[in-house]
């Protein structure tokens, strides 16, 4: 069937989005004002279908595993 949609449903991944965030002072004093992020997307790297547009135009197939880190300094 032209425009089918294998069992993926449309957003079904959105749930596996994580962030965080982390004071590192707690881990040694000296480091008072500085933070670590880190934020992922898509975290298991499954197929899926954020949306179609219709049986003329289709699906497209979201972003592969994204992660990212951040370290961040608070001049006092």
């Amino acid at each position: 069937m032209a425009g089918s949609i294998p069992d993926e449903k449309p957003g079904s991944v959105l749930s596996e989005n994580q962030q965080a965030l982390y004071s590192l002072d707690a881990v040694a004093p000296r480091m008072e004002g500085m933070l670590f992020q880190v934020t992922a997307q898509n975290l298991l790297n499954q197929r899926y279908y954020p949306g179609c547009a219709g049986d003329d135009t289709g699906c497209h197939i979201g972003a592969n595993r994204n992660v990212i880190g951040k370290v961040m300094y608070s001049w006092q």
